[in-house]
């Protein structure tokens, strides 16, 4: 049996109140992945579904970045994180500590929903939050 292309997903069946259905599985996502499963009567009816929960799965984990442009007049999280590792924390520390703090800052703050939040009064009177940030970061 030929094996599927990396990605491509695989294919089986799968038996519900002794009804037989045609099951499409597939890893779908970028950093975060996911498997993603759906059943139909037919291979077309499970790709249109499948298209469908990956088009949605991706414009969740991606959050409409692409349409969403800061204006100039906004100050968001990841942007005052980042002027804060460059101004301040990077003369204070060895250069490998600095490297894993910024690798933490990409992979918690950058591109991700708490990065693209807007700072203002509201977020800096939300304690937790702010908490949670510089605990990840220290």
């Amino acid at each position: 049996m030929k094996e599927n292309v990396r990605g491509e997903g695989s294919w089986g069946t799968k038996t519900v109140k002794g009804k037989e259905y045609v099951r499409y599985q597939k890893w779908v996502g970028g950093r975060i992945r996911k498997k993603i499963e759906v059943c139909g009567k037919t291979r077309t009816e499970c790709l249109s579904k499948m298209k469908e929960k990956e088009r949605d799965y991706l414009e969740k984990e991606n959050m409409g970045l692409s349409s969403v442009a800061p204006a100039e007049n906004r100050t968001l999280v990841e942007d005052a994180m980042w002027n804060w590792l460059y101004t301040y924390k990077k003369p204070a520390m060895k250069p490998k500590s600095f490297d894993r703090i910024v690798g933490t800052y990409n992979a918690h703050v950058k591109d991700k929903r708490i990065g693209r939040t807007e700072i203002n009064d509201q977020f800096l009177h939300n304690r937790k939050t702010v908490y949670v940030l510089c605990r990840k970061l220290a």
